[in-house]
């Protein structure tokens, strides 16, 4: 085989099968390069031992051809040694790395994927959003999300102004424990989420009652404790649904949605949630 059908690899010699070199007039393989050894055996050639004239070679004998990407020059040939000198994590980069989401960040995102939250379990759903409890991927942490799917563009702006409108109503009621608390928010293309704490153990106040009731049904021994605690919490909730209200008209807020589906229920404290269709009131 001639110079005119050799060929070059970057990081590696020639091939032991280029015998013969008849332009050159000697053996590829006694050529005396004993850094130049058989691709096949995996025994790579330094690039910076590479000289030019056989590079010129390749090229002169291959006129029609156009210049090959692996003609190195001495400034690619060291750019390449100070590559191959870096860690792998600075020469390879991940395509993406989780985020940090911080207590009040509120975070505009082209790719859902890069968020930390995985799904727990689901909670319940309305007419526009559902409710999922999520784990921080990052931190642990459990929080409650209430997510708005499926947002087409034709409606984008207005539900991103109903998004907007409940995220100050419920920053302006931050400082109330009867008043669920927001952590984070975050728009991902489609989908509106605001990430709340804490994660209701005791679930809406419906669902509350309705257990409370099946525990008198059903009147054992074993549930008297259980029906006791119950019943303590919701002697308890009057004041604190009270004190939550007087708050919200404190703050010039109308929640106009108070039902029981709509109050949380967390250790033996309740709390206000979904202030989706909420106003501000601004004083005369």
């Amino acid at each position: 085989m001639s110079a005119r059908n050799s060929y070059f690899v970057p990081g590696y010699g020639i091939s032991k099968a280029v015998i013969k070199n008849a332009e050159r007039g000697f053996e590829e393989k006694t050529s005396g390069r004993a850094d130049e050894v058989d691709i096949f055996v995996n025994r790579p050639i330094p690039v910076s031992r590479r000289t030019d004239d056989r590079i010129r070679t390749s090229r002169d004998s291959n006129q029609n051809e156009p210049p090959r990407a692996y003609e190195f020059n001495t400034a690619m040939d060291e750019s390449v040694s100070v590559f191959q000198q870096l860690p792998s994590a600075q020469r390879f980069p991940p395509k993406s790395s989780i985020l940090t989401v911080q207590e009040g960040d509120h975070l505009d995102v082209q790719n859902k994927d890069l968020l930390p939250y995985v799904l727990v379990k689901n909670l319940g759903h309305g007419a526009s959003a559902s409710v999922e409890m999520v784990r921080d991927t990052n931190t642990g942490s459990v929080y409650a999300r209430k997510i708005f799917r499926n947002v087409y563009a034709p409606n984008m702006e207005e539900a991103k102004r109903s998004f907007h409108n409940e995220l100050a109503i419920m920053l302006r009621l931050a400082t109330h424990h009867h008043i669920i608390q927001i952590h984070a928010t975050y728009i991902a293309q489609r989908e509106l989420a605001f990430i709340l704490r804490p994660v209701a153990d005791g679930g809406d106040l419906a669902a509350f009652l309705q257990d409370y009731r099946d525990g008198h049904s059903s009147d054992t021994d074993a549930r008297i404790p259980e029906r006791n605690i119950k019943s303590r919490t919701l002697v308890k909730a009057f004041g604190c649904l009270a004190s939550g209200l007087a708050f919200m008209h404190k703050q010039t807020v109308r929640h106009k949605d108070i039902k029981p589906q709509n109050i949380l229920v967390h250790g033996d404290n309740v709390m206000y949630t979904d202030f989706g269709i909420s106003l501000r009131l601004w004083p005369r």
